[in-house]
């Protein structure tokens, strides 16, 4: 990808998500998973990219159905997968909806 995963998935954040609250709730989300991702010795990029981008989908396709196929996780991971983002940030975005 070139650049940093995190400088990535901020474009992408920006790109997707135009409500100021629901960005700033990416941004606390990125910024716990990388102090825990820190704190673990995981990959802090990877993490904080995941916390960046798990809501990048729920502004156009909130899914308030809860449907286990379609809307937010789905459409943005979707997306993710065909613009060559790992399975393991999928999947980590995945499973923060309950009903994925």
């Amino acid at each position: 990808m070139g650049k940093t995963l995190t400088s990535s998935a901020l474009n992408i954040l920006h790109d997707w998500v135009h409500s100021e609250s629901l960005r700033k709730h990416c941004y606390a989300v990125a910024d716990s998973m990388k102090h825990f991702a820190q704190l673990r010795g995981e990959d802090t990029d990877l993490w904080e990219a995941v916390g960046l981008l798990h809501d990048m989908d729920y502004e156009r396709h909130p899914n308030l159905e809860r449907s286990p196929t379609e809307g937010h996780p789905f459409v943005g991971v979707a997306w993710l997968r065909e613009n060559g983002w790992s399975e393991e940030i999928c999947r980590a975005i995945l499973s923060h909806a309950d009903y994925a």
